[in-house]
């Protein structure tokens, strides 16, 4: 099972909100915006980033999702990957490659080989903030690609 959620600023909060109501006539008014709550803009932008990120490249929403879904679901066999926040969650089993640390260890390509190809730009430095945003993409003809991580739960395992 592939799930993406998207979540509104209010579930993080009023200082969110108020993040956002500030960065909008800010930007309307052609100032410069602060970032508070958020580690990036959030207005007219979205963040594929909802909690922290722990050592498996997911965050702690996603392994609730996976968690939540395999209890509701009354059955810890169901296999879920998830990716909360927002943009597009793509699942591609690919040849052989080697972990974001250059380790060979799984099936995959790492995100060198993704790279190659024509118009694709990898992005992907969950530990620094760093990943895809629409507010990086505007104005390019690329295809930005980050969040690369292995399939949960892995085939392996």
């Amino acid at each position: 099972m592939v799930v993406s959620t998207y979540q509104a600023v209010s579930g993080t909060g009023q200082k969110a909100v108020e993040e956002l109501a500030e960065q909008v006539r800010a930007l309307l008014s052609c100032q410069a915006t602060k970032n508070k709550v958020y580690p990036h803009r959030i207005a007219f932008n979205c963040l594929p980033h909802i909690d922290v990120f722990l050592e498996n490249g997911y965050t702690k929403e996603e392994m609730k999702m996976v968690n939540e879904t395999q209890k509701i679901m009354g059955d810890d066999s169901i296999k879920v990957t998830a990716t909360t926040g927002a943009g597009a969650g793509v699942l591609q089993p690919l040849g052989s490659g080697e972990h974001r640390d250059g380790a060979q260890a799984h099936p995959g390509r790492g995100p060198a080989d993704i790279s190659q190809g024509p118009g694709v730009k990898v992005v992907d430095n969950p530990a620094k903030n760093e990943y895809p945003m629409a507010l990086d993409a505007a104005g390019q003809d690329l295809t930005l690609v980050g969040r690369i991580r292995e399939d949960f739960p892995s085939p392996t395992a």
